[in-house]
């Protein structure tokens, strides 16, 4: 079996790869990537915005986000408004180091 920083590493998704990219760039020669980028690197991505939030305020920011978004179209530019209006923290590294552009 592979040590943790090995399969991380494997797992890993290319440098080009963000949570922001559009689904052609996956359909077109990265389809092993999306897994990697959505299913595993969203989530933890959420586990750490809650950390620099706070739980009650990652809450209270998700139950805003879902009200003003139900039944609509929400992008990743109102995600990140909603969270910044949830901090008086500069959240533009946060987005940089995750990869959500």
């Amino acid at each position: 079996m592979r040590s943790v920083p090995e399969r991380d590493a494997a797992c890993a998704p290319s440098d080009t790869a963000a949570l922001t990219r559009s689904m052609g760039y996956y359909a077109d020669g990265h389809r092993s990537e999306y897994v990697r980028v959505v299913y595993m690197r969203g989530g933890c991505a959420l586990h750490d915005l809650e950390r620099v939030l706070g739980g009650r305020a990652m809450a209270a920011m998700m139950r805003g986000y879902v009200r003003d978004h139900w039944r609509g179209v929400a992008t990743t530019a109102d995600f990140k408004r909603a969270a910044q209006a949830a901090t008086a923290k500069d959240l533009g590294p946060f987005w940089r180091q995750h990869r959500i552009l």
